[in-house]
């Protein structure tokens, strides 16, 4: 979900084309004080209670593409 709002966020320079804009609710974790498990799960509509619970480790899915996340390593979104 970080990825796709990053990705929603950059400007596109042809002014007839639009894109959907991704606002992620929830709370902003706190970057010197970071909650346990995965660090994005207070605004991750996707977390379950193992994103709460353990942090995920970084984990290639593809060639050359990794990603530190629960459910995506199982393919769940």
């Amino acid at each position: 979900p970080y990825t796709r709002a990053l990705l929603s966020a950059i400007p596109i320079p042809d002014p007839t084309v639009s894109r959907e804009r991704i606002l992620l609710q929830g709370d902003l974790p706190n970057p010197k004080n970071p909650p346990a498990g995965c660090r994005f799960h207070t605004r991750c509509p996707f977390a379950a209670d193992e994103c709460r619970a353990s942090e995920p480790a970084l984990t290639e899915v593809a060639p050359g593409c990794q990603v530190a996340c629960h459910r995506a390593v199982r393919g769940e979104i």
